[in-house]
């Protein structure tokens, strides 16, 4: 008898060392998955809420922004309102109100409301032809020695007579000019196969220019 009760606490310590493998084992298979679902209950919330990384908050009522989280599941959040007339709400988040600068040329169109930023236009005599928003303004072109052709608007610089002259007889010498290019090209190249050809070809080339 006591020969037995020596063997089996002899046996007890190789049993435990067999089993605590499977055990250990065992429960790292279940811990990922247990994570997991943990982790996926914690992040989906309601609609109409926000995930802080411990609980699921009520959004800011339109018009307001968040100080700090709520500190309980589905709390409401500390939060404030816009200041008015110096900030409007956007994307649960007060903007700061843009403010239409007299030096770029800008005066206000809209005032700054909660919901909705500022409106800047051009002030009287200035223009800007940008796509976007427009941040600076030019100053429109008084035609002085010349017609007006078209007037200046907000968003378009006045066409004046003169400069119309100008830019038009620009355009016709770069066409000019575009033209004489390639039939020197085109003589050079009649030179390598014909060269009675593109001596003529050159003749006219020179005449050409000289007569523009």
């Amino acid at each position: 008898m006591i020969r037995l009760r020596r063997c089996l606490l002899l046996l007890t310590p190789c049993m435990l060392l067999i089993e605590a493998p499977h055990v250990n084992q065992e429960s790292l298979l279940r811990t990922p998955v247990e994570t997991k679902k943990v982790v996926k209950r914690q992040t989906v919330c309601p609609d109409g809420e926000y995930y802080t990384g411990l609980y699921c908050c009520k959004m800011c009522a339109t018009g307001t922004h968040k100080v700090s989280d709520c500190t309980e599941e589905h709390g409401k959040p500390d939060c404030t309102p816009c200041r008015k007339g110096i900030e409007y709400f956007r994307d649960q988040e007060c903007h700061r109100c843009t403010v239409c600068d007299h030096g770029e040329g800008l005066e206000t169109l809209q005032n700054c409301t909660a919901e909705e930023n500022t409106k800047c236009q051009c002030i009287e005599d200035y223009f800007c032809n940008a796509t976007s928003r427009c941040t600076h303004c030019e100053p429109c072109d008084k035609c002085e020695n010349g017609k007006i052709l078209e007037r200046c608007t907000k968003q378009k610089n006045a066409l004046c007579e003169e400069n119309h002259r100008t830019r038009m007889a620009l355009l016709a010498a770069i066409v000019v000019t575009f033209v004489l290019i390639v039939t020197a090209a085109a003589a050079v190249l009649c030179c390598k196969r014909n060269p009675s050809t593109a001596q003529a070809g050159v003749s006219k080339v020179r005449h050409a220019f000289l007569k523009s």
